[in-house]
């Protein structure tokens, strides 16, 4: 028996008897703080044991996930080496509150095993407790159990109770298996395995151990599911059960060899990690991540000891995430959360192995280090355990392991110690971090526990307060009570009016009333007051408790049951109902404003204020502007705002909004909605109406992450008083700055900046005279003496010009001056020496008293020895002069550039550029010292080398995991260095780096730019270039460059082809990934795209490549040079630190993985740091791109696809400039690029390190770059390297080179086939489509039929089906184009439920034969368009001119394809929103037909005829279009669905008032569609859209009318039609796709995602009836006709538009009145022609004509074709 089949026959049988089934909780307990996980079945339900009366069901039966590892209960160290142990487990569990006892669960226990699960009742023996008589006789005499199969067992071994003993308890009675081991004996224990306990909780412990009868007894069973597996499937190993043997057995497959390990070592590494695949998969859906505290940590060790598994088992790579797919196979069913996860679950898990394979080799070679050196008794020290944990993030337990496996153990007490120690010595060290919390929040928190433990309720009633009324007092009574240490009180109130704090939104505050005499009776001078301090929710919701300020005198007087009032402070709460609703106008306008894409990242609701994360670009001060204009719009339109409570299922097909790291029951959400505005899942308080949401104004606009943005606003009478104060502050300064009018303060501030710009310009230049050699002065002069006297440098600025400056002593200072101030300073700051220059002049004051032993003549004397000069003086003040500094000395010249360098990772030392070939020196062999580097860049610069961010090398602190905000922090070290040294205050600056600096430069300068315009900012740098080597700026467009790097270069290949296939196919996940995340965006997709991109670069990797340079292998650790690791060895020396002056104790480490990782946590490295090139090129700052083109990760080629494609007003000029050799000393080094301020250099023969590779060349690119502006381009033109891209259709490039769009779906790998085609035509016209073409065999199998794809490059695939005629010869049978609506509808549900040669069959089986099809005299093709709705897929296409662009080019392709068909006519239909398909297709034809005719005239014969003639488009022998109940004509249609509703031809469906309110509303959608059809904008038809569709048609869509057939009621199908069930059925069979040539897995009628794509650009409303009149006025016949039961799209609409229509026939076509028309005898319905344009009323129809009037729509079609009349 399967373990499926064991948990689906429990689940059953408890439920037949009784039982409610419910779903397992998380593994996460949410309402138990003392468990680390949910370890038993019975911890969900603990609050009901301790009060049965408050469980919701009285019989539960479950089966929950458990994990024991870490905590008390810990069995990840047994994991693999016994046959029981595991970390993730199922417990079948049945309970009962008070419904039944011991007597009951015993029989039915009993039946379950035996009858159920067959175990033979000689292979079982029970327990009871020792004194436990009534169950001994229930087995014995009620079950007939042999006594000598029921055992008495001690307390110790049968009797059950909670982690701490008091509480509900009782004796168990556990059920045993017989193993038959015949290693033992029947009555030794270790025979008999036990897999089910049941627990008797019939006993309430106290604290003292008092044992008291429960008033309810309960029953408590757990059986754990992989034991029970083990038994039913005769196992001795629970291993050996099905679902563990399905990843075991996969294990095998990509295992590479059999390692050298014994047959039973390797199974118990096999057996760790399915155990921990299990486990750490489940944690993670749950959304524990790994990390280095609490489950985190557990997590992080569990997925580590399953790589190192896997690595002792031959496996290089990751494990788990390779696995992943068999456990989907094995519990996927079971947990469809597992499938539905397991992209973000995969990418968590690949991210960890990942960073820990990093460490891994060095880690084990250091232990394999251990293990060959002195044995030490065969003990590893505390020590090399904590360096292995600390510096290599090998856990201890992993330590031991490893350990044991070679027969050592581990010093943890040893380890233990030297663990605290660090933890003291980083705590001393760090001044900031999280404040512990007090001992009021801690109490605070334990009472919640206690209370939710006790199911404390009490029910919230502020819902029922108006917030804009006056305080009103509620009359409760205390339901808890408790007193805090600091005296105040902590109650729950029932009901309770007081908001909690949830949902963003702060809570209320209020005053709690009691009477002196205990009653509800309140006097003024018989009361006591408690203010409400705070408001809390219990975890689980149910109760609300407030903090209580009890003032001096007063005692807590509150007690159970007491009566007492509460009043709400109105103030606050209409506060924060008014920027409550304003978050969700705010939600909506951001949303209308950048897109659907914009998604909440949380929120803070206050009374005075709101802020608001969401995803988004930074927004421009238009976008804020409009968002600020459609809120106070919404606020001003005074909307009544709406509440409502529903199912989630029902708020989300309504469109509702929510939060996607909220969970919300199924059963019951919240909806607020301000109707046609806004629509979200909220718990918080809101306004009645929008209208006090009025004046709405946003603060301020900013980043808090990548790809996260905040905006804080104020709302209401908040706005009012912030705008009435910004109005004081400008005033105030306004008289300040003597500006006559506000309008004239700009430009006075300007003049203010100006001036002061000028000032600080020249205290610079006075403060760089003054420094006659601060730089040593700086660098020494920090103490003097042997005593080390603290010592502080004054600089004073120049004195005035004088007679000794005019004699020539300009060197001179005024030593009056110097030796008054070092007086002073000596007077006022004693602590300190103080040493004053002016010029040469200089003084040195000490207090002796203050500093004993410190004279200053001495002190002068000590300074005199580093600085030239002469001087004397006595205790307490000397004096003396200042040499000039010789010609000879190196002083800092204000012409000589400052370079800031910086390496990437992100999280890699700069100590690597350094000592890697950019530094002063470089590493020697041994890695202990260093050697001169002769082509060091401070050759002609000086260099700042720089660790950032925090954490990075020597740098530490608090982390930063942005680029932004490394950025600012960078910013201001570059400021307070050139104050700190002001002699560099007017060098050149120039940042530089290379890797992950390509985010850090761009951003460093982009944030100087922004400071050196800010006028509070004095410090101005002198930004001048930036430079960046081998950069990774935009993951999405360099990453697609790897493949072609790593296996098309111009060096050779060391990828082998496998390699090089398995790159492709991750760069096409890669693309899908970005696509997920563009589209929905989260922090999910977020890291998945993150780590997908890296993906690409595992299969070079894992083939042993080095992804830093393609002309090698991988060596010498994680960055694949030996040379760089010994970078760490050197800076790890105890004398390096201290001469560096180093204040951390923690090793150095050249790259940090917890850096790295926590970048890629905040979506950092997929921000496209290229977008600040632009404004860093318009602030006159110079940029430098150059890459070693040896170099993989950041290859030349996409760095400089990256460049040509940034948007800057130089672009064209960048893109059409020529590749020039870069020459120097007659030797070509790479080739350059530039335009204006822009280069790019491509270095040959460098990998990713320039400067290390290629030095002469790196410092030479320096010089060049520094000294000239530019790189000096000698020599002849390159060829480009980068030809243009060619788009050679192939099954290869579907999934390799075709960058997938922003958004869309893309086709399964699975499914493509290129062999399948019969032809592919091309047309050299139309050089970037192609189309398919295969022979299908279904439907109608005796008709001629085609299917296959319309390809584009621009990666659109289009699939069609198409039907030859039936009744008429090939070549004389017109072709129809048929076009289903929506928009997101298939055209295959036209064809196989209305006209095509064949309908689904009931269920989707198959088809049967439709005699009224329409290709009954025609051909029909039946198309699938726009690109994602049925078959087609690919980039998203959402507007109809689109789409018929796309379709003229299908037409021409199938001409050319089949020339039998060459002299078809062509018609296009289509119904619904065919109504704008069917005329922007025609359009794109009747354009293309006058083209290609005029090309003709020019050249009759070829067109492009230049060398090789190029085939001409053929002209479309387009006859006429038709429509079939179409929305062609918005502005008109919508005024006629109230006459449809209410007063047609059928009985009315609305009442008059909902028919008069849609009158009403009309000239308001009238207005709004005008502005549409005039702009024709998203910006004015969507609000048309919205409009409309709500006020118009909303009334009768939410009376559940079927909208395409007034007769019908639509039941409970989304679609109305059943039969469309059975269609997605019928084409989702694999063998109908596959016969179809389908390449997408997953057929659905109707996209949502379509029809929402074309909502938001508002193409519902766009006049596409224009399109009609030319089409009249080139011959084109029309044909509209509309069923007479259709609503949406009605027929009184149709004709009304049909008769408004301006075109040359209008008043004729007017005039001539509705004539019948007869289908055989019977009047099918009415018609008028005139001219070419007809408009056909279809009785009895829907919107569906030939779905419901099938015979009728073929003699109307054949009519049409055969252009005979209607009457």
């Amino acid at each position: 028996m399967s373990a499926s089949e064991i948990r689906e026959r429990y689940t059953n049988y408890f439920a037949k008897n009784g039982h409610t089934l419910l779903p397992s909780s998380d593994i996460v307990p949410k309402s138990d703080s003392t468990l680390l996980f949910t370890n038993a079945g019975m911890v969900p339900f603990k609050q009901f044991f301790l009060n049965p009366s408050a469980a919701p069901y009285k019989m539960v039966t479950t089966v929950q996930k458990c994990v024991r590892a870490g905590g008390k209960h810990n069995d990840l160290d047994q994991v693999g080496y016994t046959p029981r142990h595991h970390t993730f487990f199922e417990m079948l569990g049945n309970f009962s509150f008070g419904a039944y006892g011991k007597r009951e669960i015993i029989h039915m226990a009993w039946r379950f095993i035996t009858e159920e699960l067959r175990m033979p009742v000689e292979m079982l023996r029970v327990t009871v407790l020792e004194t436990d008589d009534e169950a001994y006789d229930i087995w014995k005499t009620e079950i007939g159990l042999d006594p000598k199969r029921i055992v008495r067992m001690g307390p110790e071994d049968n009797f059950w109770s909670m982690g701490n003993g008091e509480g509900p308890c009782g004796p168990s009675s556990e059920i045993f298996w017989d193993t038959q081991d015949p290693r033992y004996s029947e009555s030794d224990d270790e025979r008999w395995l036990e897999f089910w306990n049941l627990v008797f909780m019939q006993y309430h412990r106290s604290a003292d151990g008092e044992l008291k009868l429960l008033e309810t007894p309960c029953i408590d069973t757990g059986m754990g599911l992989e034991r029970v597996a083990s038994i039913l499937q005769h196992k001795k190993n629970n291993f050996d059960t099905d679902e563990f043997q399905t990843i075991i057995s996969s294990i095998d497959r990509i295992q590479p060899a059999a390692p050298s390990l014994s047959p039973e070592t390797a199974l118990i590494y096999k057996r760790i990690i399915a155990d921990h695949l299990r486990a750490s998969t489940f944690l993670i859906s749950e959304g524990v991540y790994p990390s280095n505290t609490g489950r985190g940590y557990v997590l992080r060790r569990i997925i580590r000891r399953a790589v190192r598994a896997g690595r002792l088992l031959g496996i290089k790579g990751g494990v788990l995430s390779e696995l992943y797919p068999s456990l989907e196979t094995a519990m996927g069913k079971a947990y469809p959360e597992i499938v539905e996860r397991r992209g973000p679950i995969i990418s968590v898990i690949k991210s960890e192995e990942r960073a820990f394979l990093k460490t891994l080799d060095k880690g084990m070679a250091l232990l394999e280090g251990i293990f060959t050196g002195e044995s030490n008794g065969k003990v590893i020290s505390g020590h090399d355990a904590f360096a292995l944990y600390d510096t290599h993030g090998f856990p201890v337990d992993l330590t031991q392991i490893i350990a044991r496996d070679h027969g050592w153990t581990v010093d943890l007490d040893a380890f233990d110690q030297i663990q605290r120690e660090s933890r003291e010595r980083n705590r001393a060290s760090w001044k900031g971090g999280p404040a512990k919390k007090d001992a009021v929040g801690s109490e605070i928190e334990s009472a919640c526990l206690e209370w939710q433990d006790l199911s404390v309720q009490s029910r919230f009633c502020g819902y029922d307060i108006d917030p804009e009324s006056p305080g009103i007092p509620i009359a409760a009574k205390v339901v808890a009570s408790k007193e805090l240490s600091n005296g105040d009180t902590l109650v729950v109130i029932d009901p309770c009016p007081f908001y909690a704090t949830g949902g963003g939104q702060q809570a209320d505050t209020g005053v709690i009333t009691v009477a002196r005499n205990g009653t509800s009776d309140i006097k003024a001078d018989s009361t006591h007051a408690f203010i409400v301090k705070n408001a809390v929710a219990l975890p689980n919701g149910q109760a609300t408790l407030l903090h209580l300020a009890v003032a001096a005198g007063q005692h807590a007087l509150l007690d159970a049951g007491q009566q007492v009032t509460a009043t709400v402070d109105m103030d606050r709460r209409y506060g924060s109902a008014v920027h409550h609703t304003a978050t969700h106008l705010l939600n909506a306008a951001l949303r209308k404003v950048l897109g659907n894409t914009v998604m909440q990242a949380g929120s803070l609701v206050q009374p005075s204020s709101l802020r608001f994360d969401f995803t988004s670009n930074p927004l421009t001060s238009d976008q804020i502007e409009k968002v600020e204009s459609l809120v106070n719009q919404a606020a001003l339109a005074n909307t009544d705002v709406h509440v409502r409570q529903m199912s989630l299922e029902e708020a989300k097909a309504q469109g509702a909004i929510a939060m996607f790291t909220e969970k919300y029951s199924a059963d019951s959400v919240r909806v607020v909605e301000v109707p046609g505005v806004s629509m979200e899942l909220c718990g918080g308080t809101h306004l009645r109406s929008t209208r006090p949401v009025y004046p709405f104004q946003v603060i301020s606009e900013g980043s808090i992450g990548a790809g996260t943005r905040r905006i804080e606003a104020v709302a209401g009478t908040s706005a009012s008083e912030w705008l009435r104060q910004q109005l004081g502050y400008a005033q105030a300064a306004a008289r300040t700055l003597e500006a006559k009018k506000l309008s004239a303060l700009d430009s006075k501030a300007q003049q203010l900046v100006a001036k002061n710009k000028e000032l600080y310009e020249e205290i610079d230049k006075w403060l760089q005279t003054a420094a006659v050699n601060v730089e040593a002065i700086a660098t020494h002069a920090t103490t003097l003496g042997k005593t080390n006297v603290p010592t502080t440098i004054h600089i004073l600025a120049p004195q005035t010009e004088t007679a000794d400056n005019r004699r020539g002593n300009s060197g001179s200072g005024n030593m009056r001056l110097v030796s008054e101030r070092a007086c002073y300073l000596r007077d006022t700051q004693p602590r300190s020496a103080h040493v004053v220059i002016q010029g040469n002049a200089v003084a040195l004051g000490v207090d002796t008293k203050s500093i004993s032993g410190a004279r200053a003549g001495v002190l002068l004397r000590e300074l005199f020895v580093m600085l030239p000069g002469k001087g004397g003086g006595q205790d307490t003040l000397a004096q003396g002069k200042l040499q000039s500094a010789s010609r000879n000395q190196r002083s800092p010249q204000s012409s000589t550039p400052v370079v800031l360098w910086l390496n990437g990772g992100p999280g890699c030392s700069s100590f690597s550029g350094l000592l890697g070939g950019v530094g002063p020196c470089r590493i020697n062999d041994n890695g202990h010292g260093t050697l001169p580097n002769a082509h060091s860049w401070n050759s002609n610069a000086h260099v700042l080398f720089l660790d950032q961010p925090t954490n990075v090398g020597f740098s530490y602190g608090a982390t930063v995991n942005s680029t932004v905000e490394a950025a600012a922090d960078v910013a201001q070290f570059l400021r307070l260095f050139f104050d700190q040294f002001p002699q560099y205050s007017h060098n050149p600056l120039h940042v530089t780096g290379e890797s992950y600096a390509a985010h850090y430069v761009p951003g460093i300068a982009a944030q100087i730019v922004k400071d050196n315009k800010n006028p509070t900012i004095r410090r101005k740098l002198p930004l001048k270039s930036i430079a960046v080597g081998n950069g990774l700026y935009d993951m999405a467009t360099q990453f697609m460059y790897l493949p072609q790097m790593a296996c098309n270069s111009t060096y050779k290949s060391l990828a082998d082809e496998k390699t090089c296939r398995e790159m492709e196919q991750a760069k096409v996940e890669f693309e899908k990934s970005l696509q997920i995340y563009k589209s929905t965006p989260s922090p999910e997709a977020m890291v998945n795209a993150t780590f997908a991109g890296y993906d690409i670069l595992t299969p070079y990797q894992d083939a042993g490549g080095n992804p830093y340079d393609v002309r090698t292998k991988c060596e010498g650790g994680s960055l694949c040079n030996p040379y760089m690791e010994r970078i760490a060895e050197y800076a790890n020396q105890p004398w390096i630190r201290t001469d560096l002056g180093v204040r951390i104790d923690s090793d150095f480490v050249l790259c940090s993985t917890d850096v790295q990782d926590s970048f890629i946590n905040t979506g950092d490295e997929l921000v496209d740091s290229s977008e600040w090139i632009p404004m860093i090129l318009a602030a006159g700052v110079r940029v430098l791109n150059y890459a070693g083109d040896a170099d993989l990760i950041c290859n030349h080629m996409g760095n400089k696809a990256m460049m040509l494609e940034i948007q800057w007003p130089g672009n064209p000029g960048f893109a059409a400039a020529a590749d020039h050799a870069w020459i120097v000393d007659g030797r070509a080094l790479g080739e350059v690029r530039s335009f204006e301020g822009l280069s790019f250099l491509r270095v040959y023969g460098a990998g990713h390190m320039v400067a290390l590779d290629q030095p002469a060349a790196s410092l030479a690119m320096l010089v060049q770059w520094l000294d000239h502006g530019a790189i000096i381009a000698i020599g002849a033109i390159v060829a480009s390297a980068s030809p243009a891209r060619q788009h050679a259709f192939s099954a290869q490039q579907y999934f390799a080179d075709t960058h997938l769009p922003e958004a869309g779906r893309s086709a399964n790998p699975a499914m493509v086939d290129m062999s399948q085609w019969t032809s592919i035509t091309k047309l050299d016209a139309i050089p970037n489509y192609q189309l398919r073409v295969k022979s299908p065999k279904l439907c109608d199998t005796n008709v001629t039929q085609y299917s296959g794809y319309l390809d584009t490059a621009e990666n659109k695939h289009f699939f069609f089906w198409f039907f030859e005629a039936r009744n008429a010869k090939r070549e004389d049978a017109p072709i129809i184009l048929w076009l289903n609506g929506g928009p997101g509808c298939s055209s295959f549900t036209g064809l196989l439920m209305e006209l095509g040669p064949c309908k689904v069959s009931p269920g989707g089986n198959g088809t049967d034969y439709n005699s009224y099809g329409w290709n009954d005299r025609a051909h029909v093709i039946f198309l699938d368009q726009p690109t994602n709705v049925g078959f087609s897929y690919g980039k998203d296409v959402f507007t109809s001119v689109a789409a018929g662009k796309d379709v003229n080019a299908l037409l021409q392709l199938f001409y050319e394809s089949f020339p039998e068909y060459s002299k078809s006519e062509l018609h296009v239909f289509g119904e619904s929103y065919g109504g704008h398909y069917v005329p922007a297709v025609a359009k794109a034809i009747r354009e293309s037909n006058k083209k290609v005719a005029a090309e003709q005239q020019q050249n009759p014969k070829w067109l492009f005829g230049n060398s090789e003639p190029v085939k001409p488009l053929r002209i479309l022998p387009l006859k006429s279009i038709g429509i079939g109940n179409g929305i062609v004509d918005p502005l008109v249609q919508y005024k006629y669905y109230s006459q449809m509703a209410c007063n047609s031809t059928y009985a009315p469906v609305l009442s008059n008032e909902q028919c008069k309110a849609m009158d009403a509303a009309y000239p308001t959608c009238a207005r709004l569609a005008r502005a549409c059809y005039s702009w024709s904008n998203s910006l004015t038809c969507v609000p048309a859209m919205v409009y409309c569709g709500n006020k118009i048609e909303g009334p009768y869509m939410k009376s559940g009318r079927n909208p395409y057939d007034v007769r019908l009621d639509c039941g409970d199908d989304s679609l109305c039609y059943p039969i469309m069930n059975d269609i997605d059925a019928y084409l989702n069979s694999p063998a109908v796709q596959k016969e179809l040539g389908a390449e997408v897995t997953k057929f659905v009628s109707c996209s949502e995602k379509v029809n929402y794509g074309f909502s938001l650009n508002g193409d519902l409303m766009k006049p596409f009836h224009q399109e009609i009149p030319p089409l009249l006025e080139d011959g084109i016949r029309v044909l509209i006709y509309a069923g007479d039961a259709d609503f949406i799209c009605n027929w009184y609409g149709n004709k009304a538009w049909s008769l408004e229509m301006e075109w040359a026939g209008k008043q004729t076509f007017n005039k001539i009145g509705d004539s019948p028309w007869l289908a055989g005898l019977d009047t099918a319905g009415e018609a008028r022609s005139h001219g070419n344009f007809t408009f056909v009323r279809v009785f009895g129809a829907g919107h569906m004509v030939p779905y419901d009037q099938p015979a009728n729509s073929l003699d109307m079609i054949n009519r049409w074709l055969s252009n005979k009349p209607f009457y």
